[in-house]
């Protein structure tokens, strides 16, 4: 069987690509990005965590070799593991361009394209970690991107495959696709609610999972969720993505719901938990990264609400400041000592209110009354 008919989970694989993705809508609000990672490693090679130093060498050359050499890799910048301070990793590993284990590794690094929007990690857990990943619900699009990738590659380099198990890969677990399709998803009325265990415990039985932004071993912070899937054998990429999808567009419709019924039925609640967020955040002298990103977490709710006017010009700049209130993103901005906590919490309070004094407070009465109208109407 030839290169373009390998049957990567195990059976017979479809032509790459996906369907085009729908016009937005409103609700596309609550996915806040898409990605997807493949795993792949060099035939005849050991595994990254078995291989020699000079073996590891070779890798990380023949590999940067090849990624320089593609189209969508041009003006791209290499990073050598062994080189970077630990602040620097730190700040990767924030920006999602790298795993926290590739922080920690040696003979190991990681390629960026100009856009820093794809990357390819070397002497990870496996050989090679081909990423792409786009703003709000792109999967479709981020599919056809990282699988253009990773032709290309494979003409340049032998991945370790098998006619039966697909493509084989240091973890089992991984082995077939190699492939991560994740949503990060934010479910604030879920979360309130008390819903989001039994979300969870329904989409792992359905062979998918929900984690933290920074994937497995991490927890939600913000009622941002990581939904992704866990099967890579037995199933090709394609079914993989329309699956992730489906359950994407239901977790939609249900934190819709629960927005629309807490707005009704408990408005106070809500508006009391927005009100406090935006107070907290514009009067505290120190907050640590997990409160931060909760409060900012329901002044993005509240623009879904239309608490804001120009609330799609609102939600980026918000999403921004998570990002850049995280500690590496912080201390590269403010130049605090990263060993003084208390004056990085500091720094993070000054920062966080100069960002919101240019968006301004959330109209918090325009929700209270839109919410009195309806139920009037209904009666």
């Amino acid at each position: 069987m030839d290169k373009s008919g390998k049957a990567r989970g195990g059976k017979a694989a479809t032509a790459k690509g996906g369907s085009r993705a729908s016009k937005s809508r409103p609700a596309d609000c609550i996915v806040v990005s898409s990605r997807i990672r493949l795993a792949r490693n060099l035939e005849g090679e050991n595994f990254p965590n078995w291989a020699s130093e000079a073996a590891l060498i070779s890798v990380f050359e023949r590999v940067c070799e090849a990624v320089k050499g593609l189209r969508a890799f041009k003006g791209c910048q290499s990073l050598n593991m062994d080189a970077l301070g630990q602040e620097r990793k730190e700040f990767l590993v924030e920006c999602r361009m790298i795993s926290s284990d590739l922080a920690r590794m040696q003979k190991s690094g990681v390629i960026i394209n100009k856009d820093n929007n794809a990357s390819v990690m070397i002497n990870e857990e496996d050989h090679l970690r081909i990423q792409v990943i786009a703003k709000g619900q792109k999967l479709s699009s981020v599919w056809r991107s990282i699988s253009a990738i990773d032709s290309a590659l494979e003409e340049k380099l032998p991945f370790a495959f098998s006619e039966k198990f697909g493509y084989l890969t240091a973890c089992p677990t991984n082995i077939g696709t190699g492939m991560r399709a994740s949503l990060m998803m934010h479910l604030p009325a879920l979360w309130l609610s008390g819903d989001m265990e039994k979300i969870v415990r329904g989409v792992n039985q359905i062979g998918m999972t929900v984690r933290g932004e920074n994937g497995e071993g991490s927890e939600a912070v913000g009622s941002f969720y990581q939904i992704s899937n866990q099967q890579t054998l037995g199933v090709t990429e394609e079914e993989t993505i329309a699956k992730l999808l489906r359950i994407c567009k239901r977790l939609k419709a249900i934190e819709l719901n629960a927005r629309a019924l807490m707005l009704q039925k408990r408005p106070m609640f809500l508006a009391d938990k927005i009100a406090r967020a935006w107070a907290t955040l514009t009067h505290c002298r120190m907050i640590d990264t997990a409160e931060s990103i909760g409060c900012i977490s329901f002044l993005r709710l509240a623009c879904d609400l239309g608490m804001y006017e120009n609330s799609e010009l609102i939600v980026p700049q918000l999403d921004e400041l998570i990002l850049q209130i995280k500690p590496a993103h912080l201390e590269l901005e403010t130049f605090v000592d990263p060993s003084d906590i208390p004056a990085r919490d500091a720094a993070r309070a000054e920062f966080i209110k100069k960002a919101l004094n240019k968006i301004g407070a959330p109209n918090v009465d325009k929700a209270l009354n839109s919410a009195k109208n309806s139920t009037i109407k209904q009666s």
